[in-house]
């Protein structure tokens, strides 16, 4: 054991400097700077550690214990932020040079802005159009897709329902017209009167309205099915026509009843302005009568014309809400207000379209049952065979039933598409079928 005792026989005196510091009187040596603590990857170097209520260093001097600055302009760092401003987040600033900022919300900034307007404009397109509001051009393509997407459905479902109303309307069509060619415009050596020509445009009418009735009911039912068809198309769903019947069924009195309504409508503001120079043609003086006609026929084009507008989107909202006849009404006149003239000239373009369409289809069967009817009968009385009547309404009825198998499906798209698009305009509907499309759900 070593003997820890003085010269003098005592224990030492403890020396009051610590070991490793120099003697008293000694200046002490400068020590090394203490490293700077790991970073997390990626972040900014911070300032330099300052105590608590010390006066903050110069803006522009090096920070304390990294040496000498390196040659060059210091940063410039802008003013502060007011008081209640919102920080303008950006990369952070490079050591040496000035603070590169972006605007708020600039893409690749984690701002509340997101990613730029990119990010509001896409949105998804799981069937026939995107789920956003609609322009003209994306209407028109979303018809044409719909039919492109399930020819089956759109085409041959309608080929079928206007091929057996043409059925079943040819032979009471063909018997009024035989009993129009009876009369004695049509005999030999006889000279047409006024009250002749009266009485052939209202035998012509007459003779055409058991097909109009038949028509006018096939075609709504087939435009039921059309509705749910593109309606399903529109989230990228395609039906077959049994399904499309399957869901239509329950709810065909309702389609029938909203397809009377509407017709009654329709004639109801007809008659009111035109039913009086059709009388006075029929029973008093013709001429009179063709002034009067004329008179009232404007005006009842264009209430026609604003009745197509506010209620052209009741078919839809009776079929895709599950409402009443009256009160799909209302609802389509409730959607189109403020969009009417929208609306108007949408709905006219795809009449339009479908009419010279189906006119240039279905033109040279007529012309083909005109030729039949000259060859089977008397040309000065085309009318007056009823089988001849029969094979030219047949013809006919065939060119119907091909052009309207091919352009009805169009307007009948157009009108559902529109029908969606002044929802997603005034509703928000895009966003519900977003969240549709997002949860897998079915249609």
């Amino acid at each position: 054991m070593t003997d820890r005792t003085g010269p003098d026989g005592q224990p030492p005196v403890p020396s009051p400097t610590p070991p490793g510091w120099p003697p008293a009187g000694q200046p002490v040596p400068p020590q090394p700077p203490a490293q700077p603590p790991a970073q997390p990857w990626g972040s900014a170097p911070p300032p330099a550690a300052q105590p608590w209520g010390a006066a903050p260093q110069p803006y522009g001097a090096p920070p304390p214990g990294y040496g000498s600055p390196q040659p060059g302009p210091p940063p410039q760092y802008g003013p502060p932020p007011q008081y209640g401003a919102q920080p303008q987040w950006g990369a952070a600033p490079q050591w040496g040079g000035a603070p590169q900022e972006q605007p708020w919300g600039a893409p690749g900034t984690p701002g509340w802005g997101g990613g730029g307007p990119q990010m509001w404009l896409a949105r998804p397109k799981p069937g026939i159009v995107p789920l956003r509001p609609l322009s003209l051009g994306e209407i028109l393509d979303g018809a044409f897709q719909a039919i492109r997407t399930n020819p089956r459905t759109m085409i041959g479902v309608s080929a079928i329902v206007v091929a057996v109303a043409t059925l079943l309307t040819t032979l009471p069509s063909a018997a009024l017209l035989t009993d129009l060619g009876g009369g004695s415009l049509f005999e030999p050596g006889a000279a047409p009167t006024a009250e002749d020509f009266a009485s052939l445009v209202l035998g012509t009418i007459r003779a055409s309205l058991p097909g109009y009735v038949v028509l006018l009911l096939a075609t709504a039912v087939l435009g039921a099915l059309l509705t749910i068809s593109v309606s399903n198309a529109v989230l990228g769903v395609r039906t077959g026509g049994g399904a499309l019947w399957r869901r239509v069924r329950p709810r065909i009195w309702a389609v029938l009843g909203l397809a009377v309504l509407l017709t009654l409508l329709s004639l109801g503001v007809a008659g009111l302005l035109v039913g009086p120079g059709v009388a006075i043609l029929r029973y008093g003086d013709p001429l009179t009568g063709a002034l009067v006609l004329l008179a009232g026929a404007l005006p009842a084009v264009l209430l026609s014309l604003a009745l197509t507008a506010k209620l052209g989107l009741a078919a839809p909202a009776l079929l895709l809400e599950d409402r009443s006849p009256t009160s799909a009404i209302a609802r389509s006149w409730q959607l189109t207000r403020g969009s009417f003239w929208r609306v108007l000239g949408i709905l006219l373009l795809a009449s339009i379209i479908q009419g010279i369409g189906a006119a240039v289809v279905s033109a040279p069967f007529g012309i083909v049952a005109g030729l039949v009817a000259g060859a089977t009968g008397d040309p000065l009385n085309p009318y007056g065979s009823f089988w001849g009547n029969v094979v030219q309404l047949l013809i006919s009825g065939l060119g119907q039933t091909i052009g309207s198998a091919v352009f009805y499906p169009f307007s009948a798209a157009v009108t559902t598409l529109l029908y969606l698009d002044v929802r997603m305009r005034r509703e928000g509907l895009d966003v519900e079928l977003v969240r549709h499309v997002e949860g897998g759900q079915a249609a």
